[in-house]
């Protein structure tokens, strides 16, 4: 587009065209000449719409001239990849990105909160994508100078070791390395192989989550941000100039962008846009231009003169520019290629991937779920989220999901007989993940009907972008995807199969949904339930997971538990396990405040199925005793003779009842009448004391 100008790439179809069909009209609205498409309304420049009086009699090019006279061009939407003279959300070309870093820009756009919340209407505020501002830490300041310090979390994928910054105005984010920490618990990396093996032999022999992740990015990069690249192609050259460097191909540059963008492991650095960058960002941006050297030679000098103008803050504003887009372009890029594109394609550990959860390696040991919870301990305000908007699956299924590693035969044979009594028909699978999705998909949500299933399978097939995505569809495979899904719910043989599986991993999938309630509510932070979730409830990702609640009949649950004063289990009606679990549980944070608001302590088992218990302290107060693994530990023999040691005290567990335990007690003995334990202290005197 012309210098001064603004590219808006919103049309259906090329300028012209769009013009030719009268699509694009100048009319007379309330504030004078405006350019209407659809419900889309452009302003007109003054002094340039003076034809607008002449309606739907305007010609063509007569149009053209008056919108050639604008200080926009308008253009198709597919432009937006090569051409935008704006920042947007991701590759969403609607959504303009503001300057909220401007003063002005953060006045305007937060009167209305500022407003609620210090009316008192509004006592917590939640930060969407803080990682696509540009000085999240300004930000965070500005707004708790102007909201007097309200309760704020901020919505942040860490990686795996990633802290959140300590000097944010932050109360913690909204959960999401809480919720990974719950759901890496509850998968036994004992099957990582096998079900890895079970992928390669059905989808994609060679490939790794490491190379999904690097392939996805390039494509997403390649697909979704190619105007996002040549901005900060731009920027670097103008920061280079007049040297040397500042002659290079804009091409090579855009290569060495799309390599350093790839080897990016996390959202961004920290560093704010001025200033000199800590040594952590110091230390993650040299590791990360170093794989990207590694994975592209030939762009390593070009590589090297970027880190250094990124370290330095040299090349004047071009470079301190080049520092904040290059962060707000790797955040895009880490969730469009990982959480809206790899988690999508790499399927070999299904219950394991989610938003801020990578599904390898697959679990964890308790060494690292005790220091994950020492983290969290640090952010006491923070949430614990195991189900969200965004989540790829719900809580629950993916807590059914998490046995297949336990049972990879039995699955397997599953996968196997789905395959051959679908592979002669005409709901044949139109390829090995297709099959593979849909087998995971059918027992994560059973049961569940042939509307919401290829729904689903057509959202994961697009984003997965392998035969088909949202902007160049593939109508057969898409079709063959739909009747595949009809043929499965529809045919007797499938259902029986799927039935009985499911009907196999029943209460061992409710003991791990139990333990999941369970760590969310005594973990360090603050647990968060999404709607629906207080019962079981088997979604798909969105818009699965917004259809509606039943919210009268969640009330009724919910006031049968708190009447209930013996432990639901075997489960006398679906879903109060659950809840009564979750009302017991947050009764117990509400009664000892004191030990939820700070202290963690890791407790260890002893025995043959120590690694099968995850127990901690709070505050010397409650002890929470969370078990993993129950198909493993049942065909192993159960608890055997493992026992933990309780911390000195008289203890009682505030779920079970029964007598008071103190010293080394069975864990067998513990969790003999609900499947997870929920102990606090007693008062009185030990038996040593007596």
């Amino acid at each position: 587009h012309p210098p001064g100008t603004l590219s808006l790439p919103v049309l259906g179809a090329p300028l012209d065209e769009v013009v030719a069909t009268g699509s694009l009209a100048l009319v007379e609205g309330p504030d004078g000449p405006e350019i209407r498409y659809h419900e889309h309304r452009f302003p007109v420049r003054p002094g340039t719409g003076a034809e607008a009086d002449a309606g739907p009699d305007l010609s063509p090019a007569a149009l053209r001239e008056v919108l050639d006279r604008q200080w926009y061009r308008l253009g198709h939407w597919r432009l937006a990849d090569e051409d935008l003279s704006y920042r947007r959300f991701f590759d969403v070309t609607d959504l303009v990105g503001v300057r909220v870093e401007d003063p002005d820009v953060f006045d305007r756009t937060h009167a209305l909160v500022v407003e609620l919340v210090r009316s008192g209407v509004v006592q917590g505020l939640r930060i969407d994508h803080v990682d696509g501002l540009a000085d999240p830490r300004g930000y965070l300041d500005r707004l708790s100078e102007v909201t007097h310090g309200v309760w704020v979390v901020v919505e942040k994928i860490l990686e795996r070791g990633e802290r959140l910054p300590p000097d944010w105005a932050a109360d913690g984010t909204s959960g999401y390395e809480g919720g990974a920490l719950v759901t890496a618990l509850l998968h036994d990396p004992a099957g990582a192989e096998a079900l890895g093996a079970l992928f390669a032999s059905r989808v994609e022999r060679s490939s790794s989550w490491a190379s999904a992740v690097s392939t996805a990015k390039a494509d997403v990069i390649a697909r979704l941000f190619r105007a996002e690249r040549a901005r900060l192609a731009r920027l670097a050259l103008a920061a280079w100039s007049p040297g040397p460097l500042g002659r290079t191909a804009p091409v090579d540059v855009e290569d060495a962008f799309t390599a350093l963008l790839v080897a990016f492991d996390r959202y961004r650095l920290y560093a704010p846009p001025r200033g000199a960058l800590s040594d952590a960002d110091r230390a993650l941006l040299s590791d990360v231009v170093g794989r990207a050297a590694r994975s592209a030679p030939r762009s390593a000098p070009l590589l090297r003169a970027i880190e250094r103008t990124l370290r330095e803050g040299s090349g004047g504003a071009a470079g301190r520019e080049l520092r904040t887009r290059l962060n707000q372009v790797a955040g895009a890029v880490m969730a469009k290629g990982v959480e809206d594109t790899a988690l999508y394609r790499w399927v070999a550990h299904p219950g394991a991937g989610d938003v801020g959860a990578a599904p390898v390696p697959l679990g964890c040991s308790l060494a690292e779920a005790h220091e994950a919870a020492a983290h969290l301990a640090a952010w006491p305000h923070g949430l614990v989220a195991t189900s969200t908007h965004d989540s790829k699956r719900s809580e629950d299924a993916r807590a059914r999901l998490a046995l297949l590693g336990e049972v990879v035969d039995e699955w397997t044979a599953v996968v196997d007989a789905v395959a051959a009594r679908l592979g002669a028909g005409p709901g044949a699978p139109p390829d090995g993940w297709a099959l593979l999705v849909l087998c995971q998909s059918l027992v994560a949500a059973w049961p569940v009907d042939g509307k919401r299933l290829s729904g689903y399978l057509e959202k994961a097939a697009r984003e997965a972008k392998r035969r088909t995505s949202w902007r160049a569809p593939d109508v057969e495979y898409e079709t063959g995807l739909r009747a595949m899904a009809t043929a499965a719910v529809d045919d007797d043989e499938v259902r029986g199969l799927v039935t009985a599986f499911v009907d196999r991993l029943d209460v061992a999938a409710r003991e791990n949904g139990l333990a999941q309630v369970l760590a969310k509510v005594a973990l360090p932070g603050i647990p968060d339930v999404y709607r629906g979730n207080e019962a079981w409830r088997y979604d798909l990702t969105d818009p699965d997971n917004r259809r509606p609640v039943d919210h009268r009949a969640m009330d009724r649950l919910i006031e049968t538990a708190r009447s209930r004063r013996d432990a639901p289990w075997p489960e006398p009606q679906p879903g109060l396990a659950k809840a009564w679990l979750l009302v017991r549980g947050l009764g117990v944070r509400r009664a000892r405040a004191e030990a939820f608001r700070e202290g963690y302590a890791p407790l260890l088992a002893q025995g043959a199925a120590a690694d099968h218990l995850f127990a901690f302290v709070r505050g010397h107060e409650v002890v929470a005793l969370v078990p993993r693994f129950p198909l493993a530990r049942a065909r192993a023999g159960g608890w055997r003779d493992t026992t933990i040691e309780l911390p000195p005290g008289r203890w009682r567990d505030a779920l079970a009842g029964g007598p008071t335990r103190e010293g080394e007690v069975a864990v067998a003995s513990l969790l003999d009448t609900f499947p997870v334990g929920l102990l606090v202290r007693q008062p009185g005197p030990t038996r040593a004391a007596r």
